[in-house]
């Protein structure tokens, strides 16, 4: 069996940019905009878009992103979404 990869985003959202927040975009409109995005100046495909609250993305004391702490926790689906 083999192993595909596949893209995957974590994007904290400003509270102002909440979904649901007046003023806000649609969810839908920001992922089709990530998605473009990604594929204009990448030229690869964006499988999923996660986003969270800000502040929330897993990082170290100084302040590094812990990558592989934050695949984990998307693997066992305990990302603090906010797209949900």
């Amino acid at each position: 069996m083999g192993t595909e990869e596949r893209l995957i985003v974590v994007a904290e959202v400003e509270r102002e940019h909440m979904p649901g927040r007046k003023g806000a975009a649609p969810v839908s409109d920001i992922v089709a905009a990530a998605r473009r995005a990604v594929a204009e100046q990448h030229a690869v495909t964006l499988h999923e878009l996660v986003l969270i609250k800000t502040g929330h993305l897993l990082r170290t004391t100084s302040g590094k992103v812990q990558r592989r702490a934050t695949r984990q926790a998307y693997l066992e689906g305990t990302l603090p979404r906010v797209d949900i």
